[in-house]
């Protein structure tokens, strides 16, 4: 399978809704007056950073970088990585 925007529906064509595991990023913008750029979430009607899942082959730098051009409209640089996260959901 090569890199593709479409990898996560070549996924899900194979897994249908069993959960699978995804690589996830968000970005932490901040302005000049140390304001943090936020967006509505159309999935869950909550507010959030911009992100989004990795593709193949990227790094999670590249995207942020990607995600954030994708929903905002901006480029952005990666200054560093704040933090890894695990288990999203509670049992």
């Amino acid at each position: 399978m090569s890199n593709s925007p479409n990898y996560i529906r070549f996924i899900r064509e194979k897994a249908g809704n069993e959960l699978i595991f995804l690589n996830l990023t968000g970005a932490i913008i901040c302005n000049d007056n140390n304001e943090i750029l936020l967006q509505k979430r159309g999935d869950r009607n909550a507010w959030g950073f911009p992100g989004g899942a990795m593709e193949l082959g990227e790094s999670a730098a590249e995207t942020a970088v990607r995600e954030v051009l994708e929903e905002t409209g901006l480029t952005v640089e990666v200054e560093h990585l704040i933090g890894v996260y695990t288990k999203y959901f509670d049992e």
